[in-house]
């Protein structure tokens, strides 16, 4: 008998070996698939390291609410819940399909079609709401499983979107939202008093006025309705803080579905430098001249304002001081380059025939609402900031969020005589409005790179000065517009912007006196306790449009009597009501419109008639509201 050879005895077994090897992962898998089958082995181990991350990852302090400062919801934090089942654990698929479509008003038809389709796991409906999750809780439905993660909800959709921003997958991406995570992350954030660290549930409160941020949506799209604009942008800034009060964009994003927009449409515009008029290069020149001449102690003549006198070296340091082409970082807005300045896409079509030496050709409207700003409120160096404070919902605490420190180390107010000089000089270049407002307006021709071409441009911009209590409000409007061929009717379509901001005017400087009267009154709004609902209710791809039942309407509410209170009670009685308030006098309310007990359905305005409490008869308070407007 011959004798086989070693290698071809080892050659031999190793086929062997790697044969049993194939049969038995074979073996193996065939067996893994039929437990995956009837167990869903691999989704059950996703489910659970998802929740460890989501436990583990939870070290710090959490994600709290954003309010404006009424302590209105800007930003929460809803729990989404969807359901799915698990088609090999169901007992009757008939039944299940009956009570799940009478549950969440879906087909049941469809439902009980795709559970008899042979798939382990159905997705039946997503972002169910709270009546619903108890209700297929109670059914104990066996199969039927409850999958819950966090969605960040911006209750007011639009409205102030640009300065809180928005979050996916825990992660702050923009505005307020990105500034949170910071201080989130801060392990240094102590309490002031006792220096201790904070808790772990941090709500934010904004210095936003959600009722202004609503005067100023609407102007936004009133100009560029009457200004046929391509876009508009409205921002207030308390002159003496740095407080933003509002901003409004137009076209703005929705931070509920921000994924839909583009990301030049979720950034904001008022951060994008833009070109100067004349006007306002005009201005910033003369304030240079008149500060220098301050400092000397010498007060020029209207007429001695001339090129010849402006320093060169003055304006530099002014600039330079006051920021005018830095980028600007706040804690809404973060720009992609802090050590560099964006360039603009604008350049003038026109040269100016003004000698304005280095006056910056460009600048970012926030840039230049933030210097005049300072300009008009004699030196005194402010930073834009929407953060006004943090509440610990463990500790009770609130931590205010202290200014920042300007980082040229210079906030001294300018000699005296500069500011009420530089003052004079823009009330004397402005347009006086109601209520000793200033409206100071210019535009400029631009050529704008569109990148395979050029566009002319209109950029319109007004800057106004607001009284409302111990500081004034500063607005600027940014209008950007195609050029239109000139007609008789421009004088009038010129009259239009200014208009349009005059008429809001008056009520934005009540409503700013009015908060901060009441600053210390004011409570936090309840809500966002239940689920997290899509804008369309049930989303499922088994919903019966017929199946879905109505919303059930709010019922309007009612006028509350107020006779006898102080304004600041009636006030609170008032507040969350959608209406606009004329208050006539001082002291307690006697009188007011609409009466006690009656609807607000349809009703705009309510009247009250205050008198101080030695003027306050009894008879007066019985007689009710007078005829007298």
């Amino acid at each position: 008998m011959k004798k086989k050879s070693r290698l071809r005895v080892q050659k031999t077994k190793q086929g062997r070996r790697v044969l049993l090897y194939v049969l038995i992962f074979a073996v193996l898998g065939g067996v893994g698939h039929q437990f995956e089958r009837h167990f869903e082995i691999i989704a059950s181990v996703k489910e659970a390291l998802r929740t460890i991350k989501s436990t583990f990852s939870r070290t710090g302090p959490v994600r709290g609410i954003v309010y404006d400062r009424n302590f209105k919801q800007l930003a929460i934090t809803l729990e989404r819940v969807s359901v799915y089942v698990r088609t090999r654990e169901i007992g009757s698929i008939e039944d299940t399909a009956v009570q799940l479509s009478q549950v969440l008003g879906v087909d049941r038809d469809k439902l009980e079609e795709g559970m008899k389709g042979g798939v382990l796991r159905l997705w039946v409906a997503k972002d169910i709401s709270q009546e619903q999750e108890v209700s297929i809780k109670d059914l104990h439905l066996p199969g039927v499983y409850l999958q819950k993660d966090e969605k960040r909800f911006y209750p007011n959709d639009e409205q102030a979107a640009y300065f809180v921003g928005y979050v996916e997958n825990g992660i702050g991406l923009s505005g307020v939202e990105f500034y949170y995570d910071r201080l989130l992350a801060n392990i240094k954030l102590k309490k002031v008093e006792e220096n201790q660290p904070l808790g772990s549930a941090l709500d934010l409160v904004l210095t936003i006025d959600l009722k202004i941020q609503d005067i100023l949506e609407n102007l936004v799209k009133d100009i560029a309705l009457g200004e046929q604009a391509e876009k508009v942008a409205a921002y207030l800034l308390e002159s003496g803080t740095g407080e933003i009060i509002g901003g409004a964009n137009l076209p703005g994003f929705n931070p509920n579905t921000f994924t839909k927009y583009s990301q030049k449409q979720t950034e904001n515009s008022f951060f994008f430098p833009l070109c100067l008029p004349e006007k306002y290069r005009l201005f910033l020149r003369d304030a240079t001249t008149l500060k220098a001449h301050a400092e000397d102690d010498v007060s020029p003549s209207a007429w001695s304002l001339v090129s010849e006198n402006s320093d060169l070296g003055s304006q530099l340091r002014l600039w330079d001081w006051l920021g005018l082409e830095r980028p600007l970082e706040t804690d809404f807005h973060v720009p992609t380059q802090l050590d560099k300045t964006a360039e603009s896409p604008q350049k003038p079509a026109l040269a100016s025939t003004i000698p304005l030496g280095f006056v910056p050709e460009c600048a970012t409207p926030m840039n230049l609402l933030t210097s005049y700003s300072t300009l008009l409120n004699g030196g005194k160096k402010i930073h834009p900031f929407v953060v006004k404070k943090i509440l610990d919902n463990e500790t009770a605490v609130e931590v205010h969020i202290p200014d920042e420190e300007d980082g040229t180390g210079q906030s001294e107010v300018w000699p005296d005589g500069g500011g009420d000089r530089i003052r004079s000089l823009f009330r004397s270049q402005a347009r006086s409005g109601v209520s000793n407002t200033y409206f100071f307006r210019d535009s400029i021709l631009v050529s704008v790179d569109r990148g395979d071409f050029n566009q002319f441009m209109i950029d319109d911009l007004l800057f106004v000065t607001i009284p409302a209590g111990a500081h004034d409000l500063n607005m600027l409007v940014v209008v950007q517009k195609k050029p239109f061929e000139i007609t008789k009717g421009d004088a009038e379509q010129d009259d239009n912007l200014e208009q349009l901001v005059e008429a809001k005017v008056e009520r934005i400087s009540m409503l700013q006196q009015i908060a901060k009267a009441l600053s210390d009154v004011v409570e936090p709004e309840e809500g966002g306790d239940g689920n997290y609902q899509a804008n369309d209710s049930l989303v499922t791809e088994l919903s019966s449009d017929a199946a879905r039942s109505e919303a059930e309407k709010t019922a309007p509410g009612v006028m509350p009597d107020i006779k006898g209170l102080s304004l600041r009670k009636s006030l609170r009685l008032l507040q969350g009501i959608d209406l606009k308030l004329n208050i006539q006098g001082t002291g307690r309310v006697i009188a007011q419109r609409p009466k006690a007990g009656s609807s607000l359905k349809g009703v705009s305005e309510c009247v009250l008639i205050l008198e101080k409490q030695e003027d306050v008869a009894p008879e007066k308070l019985s007689k009710g509201l007078s005829k007298k407007k």
